[in-house]
């Protein structure tokens, strides 16, 4: 029988074999696999996610939610409200660049190396009833040249 720090051991020891398969998913650890894309239509990624535009080596990384204020879909509003994310966006060989892009207020687009990456949408929408988690969000864009 192993005492408690050997056993303690031995579990750590099993949990590092199963991270690099890739086993513990469910977790969250591994960010989910890139979304292949096309300039001009609007695609869909997840909290981050990245999407790529192979033919020109563009990514676009949805980073965060900085401000989600938009009127919950059950209550009446006199103001729409604004969601606020942030990207990361690189193309081979060039700089990062972080991006903040609102679904109400300006700027609802933005540009980059010839670029303009659109705010499309943002889901799921509020309810008053209930949050939304940090890893339910998925956001809509579009890229034209």
């Amino acid at each position: 029988m192993l005492n408690p720090q050997a056993r303690f051991a031995a579990l750590g020891l099993f949990m590092l074999t199963l991270l690099p398969s890739g086993s513990c998913d469910f977790l969250g650890l591994f960010p989910s696999p890139a979304v292949h894309i096309q300039l001009g239509q609007v695609f869909q990624i997840s909290m981050g996610q990245t999407a790529l535009l192979p033919t020109d080596g563009l990514s676009v990384t949805f980073k965060d939610v900085l401000e989600d204020s938009r009127c919950p879909v059950d209550v009446v509003c006199v103001w729409a409200g604004n969601a606020k994310v942030t990207l990361d966006v690189q193309q081979t060989g060039k700089a990062t660049q972080t991006l903040a892009l609102n679904s109400t207020l300006d700027p609802r687009e933005a540009a980059y190396e010839g670029y303009r990456i659109r705010f499309e949408d943002l889901m799921p929408q509020p309810r008053s009833d209930r949050p939304i988690r940090r890893e339910d969000y998925r956001l809509s864009l579009s890229i034209t040249k």
